[in-house]
């Protein structure tokens, strides 16, 4: 709640103070209308005060009845304004900081605009750089040249440190896309790259996944991985790498064909093996255990009988269930 001239005024919030305003008392001085000094006293315009009441000047001439102007004396007025202002070293309508702090605004490398219309930007001296002019050119590279480096609004402590950043770099990124990283060779030449994932020639950089679906299927999605790059990824309904996508149907009946395929190996191998086993003989054992539809045993055929004849015929009172009757060595002697 204020009060001016008798009347009460509301206001909506809670008033704060503003810090480090330093205002300006502005003083006008004009004179008083010009009296008979016999008054003894002289009046202000309004809105200005006496400066001194008993201080009259005659230098002046007041209108007088008879037509004729007489000489008279009048006094000296004064009107006081306060004018907002910041205190040095600070800008703007809240009187901020000027970068680099208002004990040193702009590191002494510079002058600071400021005052309660200022912008706060520091017009650095010759050979110093930086929003605070806390750099300075040495040899063609930036060096901090102040402990109280100055970004944004905030003020921060640092040691002095060389900064390694070529003045070729140092504006507009040396030409370099903002995608990219600027390095200077000791030629001077600028070397720009593209951050890691991008493509590019490093003045320009874009997305590998913008052109040409970043080398992936037609039946795949590209997706950009910061830091890492593309990856390609099928369709639903879709298999394979992403560089390659085959519907999944297709795929299935592709496995079944090869499966068909192995087993039909398989079995031809088998059927080899074993023709070549009945060849060797291993079938000629087979053929005396075999028996015709009456149940009778088989007649042995012409060669059957001269293998027979060829080989002796065991001893009657051999016991072939005597383990140690090797009926197997007998017959792979044979």
């Amino acid at each position: 709640m204020l009060t001016a001239g008798g009347v009460v005024h509301g206001i909506d919030g809670l008033l704060s103070p503003i810090l480090h305003q330093c205002n300006i008392t502005q003083v006008n001085t004009v004179f008083g209308a010009c009296k008979a000094c016999s008054i003894g006293y002289y009046s202000c315009p309004e809105g200005y005060q006496q400066v001194d009441k008993n201080d009259l000047i005659k230098d002046c001439y007041y209108p007088y009845h008879d037509g004729y102007s007489r000489k008279g004396c009048r006094g000296l007025c004064e009107q006081r304004t306060l004018v907002p202002e910041c205190c040095h070293g600070y800008f703007g309508p809240n009187c901020q900081e000027c970068p680099g702090g208002a004990e040193f605004p702009c590191n002494n490398n510079g002058v600071c605009h400021n005052g309660i219309n200022g912008t706060g930007v520091c017009l650095c001296k010759s050979g110093f750089n930086g929003t605070s002019c806390e750099y300075r050119n040495v040899n063609g590279t930036l060096q901090a040249w102040s402990k109280y480096v100055y970004y944004g609004n905030i003020g921060m402590l640092m040691k002095p440190f060389k900064l390694g950043v070529s003045l070729s770099c140092l504006y507009n990124n040396g030409g370099c896309s903002p995608n990219a990283t600027c390095e200077v060779a000791q030629s001077g030449r600028v070397i720009c790259t593209c951050f890691t994932g991008l493509v590019g020639d490093g003045s320009q950089c874009q997305n590998p996944c913008d052109e040409d679906n970043g080398g992936c299927h037609n039946n795949a999605q590209c997706i950009f991985i910061e830091g890492y790059g593309r990856n390609c990824s099928c369709n639903e309904g879709f298999q394979g790498n992403g560089q390659v996508c085959t519907q999944v149907w297709i795929y299935v009946v592709s496995i079944l064909v090869a499966v068909i395929v192995l087993t039909i190996l398989a079995f031809t191998g088998v059927f080899i093996y074993m023709k070549h086993m009945n060849t060797s003989g291993v079938f000629q054992v087979m053929k005396f255990s075999r028996k015709d539809s009456v149940n009778e045993p088989l007649q042995p055929d012409d060669k059957e009988n001269e293998f027979m004849v060829s080989q002796p015929s065991p001893p009657p009172d051999i016991n072939f269930c005597n383990p140690l009757y090797n009926v197997n060595e007998a017959f792979n002697d044979m």
